[in-house]
């Protein structure tokens, strides 16, 4: 049987099968682009983005309370199931930050994936003195 590490990646893959948005050029950002800016979408709102974004943007930024709002919409419900028995043996508080960090990449791989641009990610804050826990 695969490690744990190697069962959630291969979880979080599973059936992710964003369609690639077609961006259409915007003056406005080309222009600021050819300053040498790159240019960062803060939303984790997929439809938001789809929106907002052109061809001369670079990434998205997410962070907790965006991921929240999309596991408050519903968005996520099924999948958090589906997860649940993947961490069951875990800790509690280990249970707590694995499911943030599955929840949270998969949804960036979603927006990586529809947008084409790159993503950053908010680790849990759990993490934040723990270097140890994200080696």
């Amino acid at each position: 049987m695969a490690d744990l590490n190697t069962r959630i990646s291969d979880f979080i893959w599973k059936n992710l099968e964003e369609k690639h948005f077609q961006a259409r050029k915007n003056p406005f950002w080309e222009s600021l682009r050819k300053t040498g800016t790159e240019i960062w979408l803060d939303t984790g709102d997929i439809n938001e983005a789809e929106a907002n974004w052109s061809a001369e943007m670079n990434a998205l930024t997410t962070n907790n309370t965006f991921l929240n709002n999309e596991i408050q919409k519903g968005n996520y419900d099924v999948f958090i199931s589906e997860a649940k028995p993947l961490i069951r043996e875990l800790p509690y508080e280990n249970r707590v930050r694995e499911m943030a960090f599955i929840v949270n990449a998969r949804h960036s791989l979603r927006l990586a994936l529809k947008f084409g641009g790159l993503v950053s990610v908010d680790l849990h804050t759990d993490t934040a003195h723990d270097i140890k826990s994200i080696e």
